[in-house]
């Protein structure tokens, strides 16, 4: 999986998405908790690092997703205000404070009041879930659900950081 979400990611392999957001939709079809989601919103990618990247991997899934399970999806609802560096290397605590106020609500009236699920393709440490979560929360959305389509595991995201620093 790490092989394929790096060619997909920066390996500008965009038409992977289509095969990813299928295992997607096979987790979500596994877990009712999930299908409470109302609305399907992308990780946002600062403008900055979408337009070096060419695309957002979230946003490709979560549109493949979002026709695949018939929900709508939200893609500019949140945006990613400040153009964070790259999480990789860092330790847990490092991460949260890289990704504290970094999201803001554009469109509060796509996710008051409702289950949202965010979409992301790798889980490392919550921390970016997390601080979405948050802005989410604090705009009126009822519940925040996440899918990714990787884990990283705790000791790995550790010892990467230890290595970096």
């Amino acid at each position: 999986m790490r092989e394929v979400l790096h060619r997909f990611k920066y390996g500008r392999r965009a038409r992977l998405g289509v095969r990813l957001a299928r295992l997607l939709s096979q987790a979500w079809a596994l877990y009712p908790r999930f299908q409470e989601a109302e609305v399907i919103l992308p990780m946002p990618l600062h403008r900055r690092r979408e337009k070096e990247r060419g695309f957002n991997q979230s946003g490709i899934l979560a549109k493949y997703l979002s026709g695949m399970i018939g929900r709508p999806m939200e893609s500019r609802a949140v945006v990613r205000i400040r153009n964070t560096p790259s999480q990789t290397g860092l330790s847990p605590r490092q991460r949260r404070l890289n990704v504290s106020q970094c999201f803001e609500v554009r469109k509060p009236a796509a996710v008051r009041g409702k289950a949202c699920l965010v979409i992301d393709d790798v889980f490392t440490t919550g921390a970016t879930l997390n601080a979405m979560a948050r802005v989410l929360k604090e705009e009126g959305a009822t519940k925040v659900l996440a899918l990714t389509l990787a884990r990283v595991s705790p000791r790995a995201a550790i010892g990467a950081a230890k290595k970096a620093a």
